[in-house]
């Protein structure tokens, strides 16, 4: 690669980069207006008692869903866990200890550029 070539993938890299963030901040800004209307409907189905309904629209049907997630395991649930189970504070930090020698063994390593405000 000369260093034109260097230079203008430079400039390519960049003018993505202005673009992905331009679409970035619409993207957000539908997302947030879809929450609204999305709280707003959810706030109807829920006062009509229509949780059991589908509604079709277009091409699609619309259906109220509850869903429940669960919380990542965290180093801190895992040591409030192990207190529940092991009274031996030694044998918890040797855990402690492996399963983060496991962490950083199996951790990545990427490579990218960064852009900064000059």
């Amino acid at each position: 690669m000369s260093n034109i070539q260097f230079k203008n993938a430079v400039q390519q890299w960049v003018n993505y980069d202005q673009q992905i963030t331009k679409l970035n901040r619409m993207t957000k800004e539908y997302r947030d207006n879809k929450d609204i209307q999305e709280q707003s409907i959810i706030n109807y189905i829920e006062n009509n008692k229509l949780q059991n309904t589908t509604f079709k629209m277009n091409d699609c049907n619309i259906s109220y869903k509850i869903t429940q997630t669960q919380s990542p395991i965290t180093l801190k649930l895992i040591t409030e866990t192990l207190h529940e189970c092991i009274q031996n504070d030694d044998i918890i930090d040797n855990i402690l200890q492996n399963i983060n020698k496991k962490r950083h063994e199996n951790g990545k390593v990427s490579k990218c550029i960064k852009k900064k405000k000059s």
